[in-house]
């Protein structure tokens, strides 16, 4: 008999029909009981197949006795190898072609006129955020648990108003490309700030609500409201340094430049 466990598996070759005495292909009693639907390549095909459902199924040796599981795994060898070299060739494919899409397409509108209303009219817009976060920074002061929260929020004002003044020469010489470099960096970073000063402002009114006694809601609804400002405080007003750092760099590698790095 054959040895035990995997050392005694044989590999044969089952077909779906098999040869007749006169000559015809037969079936072989093959079954295909079910088709799983998975993400890959289309031309794949992957399936449930029962064997011998009427006991009337032939397969053919393939190789030696008991040497299958050595053989079958010559043929996945093969295959992982032509899986990974497939994997490349589309990875590589799809980089060019977004590459191509990435130099041919223009983005957005030009930018003669456009992408200045932070800095038009002398920065109003600016001016305007900064005395209304200046007005709630006033407020929150009031609470001495709200004031160190004030003063990250202050601070961060501070370091808005630099980047803008940065930002803004490239803007007034002209080098409005410069100028929206980095912007999805930008958004991030003053959206962040605009969020947390929207928590802060959050905060005061609960802080006042509980205070004064004048509640709609339970306490808890209030103490809630100022520790997600705590924690906005502490995980996410913090990230506005590095992008800070990223956005007063010197250094432009997003732009065209005369050496092509992306060949």
């Amino acid at each position: 008999g054959a040895p035990p466990g995997t050392k005694g598996i044989s590999l044969f070759a089952v077909p779906k029909k098999r040869p007749a005495a006169d000559g015809q292909l037969a079936s072989n009693d093959v079954i295909t009981a079910g088709d799983f639907q998975k993400m890959g390549q289309k031309g794949y095909c992957t399936t449930h197949l029962v064997f011998g459902e009427h006991e009337d199924c032939q397969g053919w040796l393939v190789g030696y006795e008991h040497e299958g599981l050595k053989n079958m795994f010559q043929m996945m060898n093969g295959a992982r190898i032509d899986v990974g070299r497939g994997a490349a060739a589309i990875t590589m494919a799809a980089y060019l072609a977004s590459l191509q899409y990435a130099r041919e397409r223009p983005q957005g509108r030009s930018l003669g006129r456009g992408g200045r209303k932070l800095t038009m009219h002398n920065g109003m817009a600016a001016h305007l955020i900064a005395q209304e976060i200046g007005k709630t920074l006033i407020d929150a002061n009031t609470f001495t648990d709200l004031k160190p929260y004030s003063a990250t929020l202050g601070a961060k004002l501070k370091q808005a108003q630099e980047v803008i003044s940065f930002l803004s020469t490239f803007a007034e010489r002209g080098e409005h490309e410069r100028f929206l470099s980095d912007a999805t960096i930008f958004m991030e970073f003053f959206s962040t700030i605009i969020v947390g000063w929207q928590w802060l402002k959050m905060a005061v009114v609960a802080k006042r609500s509980l205070v004064g006694g004048h509640l709609t809601f339970d306490e808890r609804f209030y103490e809630n409201k100022i520790n997600t400002m705590r924690f906005f405080f502490k995980y996410e007003m913090a990230k506005t340094d590095s992008l800070a750092q990223v956005l007063m760099d010197e250094t432009v590698l997003t732009l065209r430049s005369e050496a092509d790095v992306f060949a």
